[in-house]
C-alpha cells in the first residue's frame, strides 16, 4: 500500500497578506469581494495573491487558478465548530481527535483554526503537532497538511491550516488531529469547508 500523499502547507505569505488586507495594506479581497488564489496541481497546496500588488504574483504553470467570493451562500459552506476543549494525549500519529466533519462531493477550500494550550495548573512548554486531514472516500486514502506550534506556559498559541481539495461522488471527511510529547489541549476549534468552483 502506498504511503499517504502529503499536502504541503504553502500559505504563510498568503496569511500575512490577508492580515494586511484587514488594515488596508493589500487588495485581498479585490474591490468586487473576490479572493484570488492558485493551487498546486500535484498537491492541492493553496496560496492567495494580491491583484493590486506590483508585480502581481499570479499562477505559474505548475498551478491552477482558484477564485472565490469573500462571502458565499449558505448552501456553499459546511461547518463543524467545537468551542470546547479536546485533550491531546497521543504521542504518535494518527493522533488525538479534535474535530471532524463529513463533506459531500465537490471542490472546496478547507480551513481549520484552533488554539494550543498546555494542560494543568503548572506544565512545561512544549511542541504540539496538528494535522488538517482529508480522507477521500473514493480512493480510501488520507491526505494532510501539517502544522506545529509551541504552547506557552501561561497562554494559548494559535494554529491555522488551509488546503484545496476535490471530493468525488463518495465525498469524504475532514478532521483535525494532534500529537504532543506531553499532555496538552486544543481549544476553540473551527473547521470549515467552503465550496468553490471546479478543482481539476
Amino acid at each position: 500500500m502506498k504511503a499517504p500523499k502529503k499536502l504541503t502547507l504553502a500559505l504563510a505569505g498568503a496569511l500575512a497578506a490577508l492580515v494586511a488586507a484587514s488594515i488596508g495594506w493589500a487588495a485581498i479581497p479585490d474591490d468586487g469581494g473576490v479572493i484570488h488564489g492558485c493551487y498546486k496541481k500535484d498537491s492541492g497546496a493553496l496560496r492567495v495573491y494580491d491583484t493590486g500588488a506590483s508585480p502581481v504574483k499570479s499562477c505559474t504553470t505548475k498551478e491552477a487558478p482558484l477564485d472565490w467570493n469573500q462571502q458565499g451562500g449558505v448552501t456553499d459552506a459546511y461547518y463543524n465548530d467545537s468551542t470546547g476543549t479536546a485533550m491531546v494525549s497521543d504521542t504518535s500519529w494518527p493522533g488525538s481527535w479534535a474535530a471532524s466533519n463529513f463533506v459531500p462531493e465537490g471542490s472546496y477550500v478547507i480551513f481549520a483554526d484552533l488554539g494550543l494550550k498546555g494542560f494543568g495548573v503548572s506544565y512545561p512548554t512544549g511542541t504540539t503537532s496538528c494535522r488538517l486531514n482529508v480522507h477521500d472516500n473514493d480512493t480510501n486514502k488520507d491526505y494532510w497538511s501539517n502544522g506545529r506550534g509551541s504552547y506557552p506556559a501561561d497562554g494559548v498559541a494559535p494554529l491555522s491550516f488551509q488546503v484545496a481539495w476535490k471530493f468525488g461522488a463518495g465525498g469524504g471527511t475532514i478532521s483535525v488531529r494532534c500529537i504532543s510529547p506531553v499532555q496538552a489541549q486544543v481549544e476553540s476549534v473551527h473547521l470549515s469547508a467552503l465550496k468553490v468552483g471546479q478543482i481539476h
